[in-house]
């Protein structure tokens, strides 16, 4: 499927309604219609925002579409997925994360923002 633009989408958006694009969007939509863009290098460490997104999460309030988490280390294996296509859902990266305080491994997911 190939990547769709703010104008290709703009028909399904209410009058009104909201457009969040990770990509340059420089078109009038029209309808009352408000662009947001997103660009995640800018949020990567902004820690309030992403304990904000999971207590959401967490809350019920937003669902997240997650389809097959695998370790970091199989990166080439999640790509592999990407390229073939047909992938609907989130795939997950799990990276392990060591506790100053603790010995214990415990596990901190991070989502592909780009698919």
């Amino acid at each position: 499927m190939p990547p769709y633009s703010g104008d290709d989408i703009v028909g399904a958006i209410r009058d009104g309604g909201q457009l969040a694009t990770f990509r340059p969007y420089h078109g009038d939509p029209g309808r009352g219609i408000r662009v947001h863009g997103l660009n995640v290098r800018q949020r990567a460490t902004d820690h309030p925002a992403i304990t904000h997104l999971r207590d959401l999460v967490n809350e019920g309030v937003l669902s997240m579409r997650v389809g097959t988490v695998l370790p970091a280390a199989e990166a080439p294996e999640a790509h592999r997925l990407l390229d073939a296509g047909g992938v609907r859902d989130r795939i997950i990266l799990e990276f392990p994360v060591h506790e100053p305080s603790d010995e214990r491994t415990t596990h901190e997911t991070l989502a592909d923002p780009t698919h």
